[in-house]
């Protein structure tokens, strides 16, 4: 185990400073004038009544798991403590310490060698406390958890993904801004100069960020569009929406993958790659790696699940009283799939494969109107959208104008605007 005193030091002084952060942390100004900021306390065992500055702290990163018994042994606490820190660590459910967690040993400066403590660093805003004295005692310690509004932009250079690390934005956020832009940005082809910015919830214990929480929103400019998109709460249909006051979340998806590359499309005069005739493509064939997760493309209820020589193992979802969609040649079902099984836009019912009458890994989509297989290129955009009703315009424009106003005063590294 390799003791690194430096880290001790650096781990003991935002133990300090941690106690003062609430009240440094709210006075701290922010970039968004109108950022949001609440606090959402888990559990607060302060330890302040603990004279932190009496203590000499190592700390080490642990190179493997080790019972409490066995580390504490190591470090000559006495057997009468380490039995009542096992029987109250035990209590909580605590068996050991973890490979790859940190742990802060300190030993008071007065040189009282039963003066020892132990600080378990569990999570960013959890550690776990071993006391030898007055009486032998474990006890569980949160830093407060914050919640704040978060306002950053970028240019992209290379990837997406470098450009938001470039930002210092958490990658964690990256789900949810490609979740709220799927309908109207390729990710995959964003190119050198493109731009971005987005307002979300960053969670901070102490000065350590452990999270993320509601994207609120996301702008766009590429070279061919601007775009935008707000979330919008408190009004009928939950969601993300855009400028023009409609939901940017389509009814059906285009595609039932991430990743979207058409081999084929619905043809009726296609020649068949197998049988070599002329035969009626009903679908349209989106090719990726064997494994990869196929989802639903809107809401529904699991209609059918099963085998065929032709369609391999698919399933069939009804939408409504007119839409269905069918997904074929999986390798194999999603967990729990079944006939009547609900399921929600994006989520994962199965997986590509080859199964059936296929030439390569693909999953071949199907759409269905009244009963009659049709091209969902040709029906997708003709689908009704929807629109807020009047009693829920005063609440999407006062959300969509204060996010609007966030991201006119983000400056991206460059300076602009």
């Amino acid at each position: 185990m390799l003791v690194a005193t430096g880290l001790g030091i650096l781990w003991l002084s935002s133990i300090i400073l941690a106690l003062s952060f609430k009240t440094v942390f709210l006075n701290r100004s922010t970039s968004i004038p109108r950022a949001i900021s609440e606090s959402t306390p888990k559990e607060d065992n302060n330890i302040s009544n603990l004279r932190l500055s009496d203590y000499i702290g190592e700390a080490e990163l642990l190179q493997k798991s080790i019972s409490i018994e066995k580390y504490a042994q190591a470090q000559k606490i006495s057997e009468s403590v380490i039995g009542e820190w096992v029987k109250q660590a035990d209590g909580m459910g605590l068996e050991q310490l973890e490979k790859g967690k940190e742990i802060l040993v300190l030993t008071a400066k007065s040189g009282l060698a039963n003066d020892r403590l132990l600080l378990y660093k569990m999570s960013a805003d959890k550690s776990i406390l071993f006391k030898t004295t007055p009486t032998p005692e474990v006890k569980v310690h949160f830093k407060t958890v914050q919640t704040q509004s978060r306002a950053a932009g970028g240019v992209i250079k290379t990837t997406f993904w470098e450009a938001i690390l470039d930002c210092n934005i958490h990658y964690r956020i990256m789900g949810q801004i490609e979740d709220a832009m799927r309908w109207a940005v390729d990710f995959y082809h964003l190119r050198p100069g493109d731009t971005f910015k987005v307002v979300y919830e960053e969670k901070r214990a102490g000065d350590e960020v452990v999270g993320v929480g509601r994207l609120k929103a996301v702008y766009f400019k590429t070279a061919s569009k601007v775009c935008a998109a707000y979330w919008i709460d408190g009004v009928e249909k939950t969601g993300y929406y855009g400028d023009d006051g409609k939901p940017v979340q389509k009814t059906f998806l285009r595609c039932p993958l991430k990743y979207e590359r058409v081999t084929s499309y619905y043809d009726l005069n296609r020649l068949h790659p197998v049988s070599g005739t002329v035969k009626p493509h009903f679908g349209t064939d989106f090719a990726a790696p064997e494994g990869t997760p196929i989802f639903a493309v809107a809401d529904g209820v699991m209609e059918t699940v099963a085998f065929t020589t032709n369609n391999g193992n698919y399933v069939k979802i009804r939408h409504d009283l007119e839409y269905e969609t069918q997904y074929l040649h999986m390798v194999r079902f999603e967990a729990g799939v079944q006939p009547g099984t609900h399921v929600k836009q994006g989520q994962v019912i199965g997986f590509v494969g080859q199964t059936g009458l296929a030439t390569g890994p693909h999953v071949c989509f199907r759409f269905w109107k009244n009963g009659q297989q049709v091209d969902p290129f040709e029906e997708l955009p003709n689908l009704k959208p929807f629109h807020l009703g009047i009693k829920d315009q005063d609440r999407y424009l006062a959300l969509k104008d204060g996010y609007a106003q966030q991201l006119r005063e983000i400056v991206y590294m460059d300076g602009n605007l």
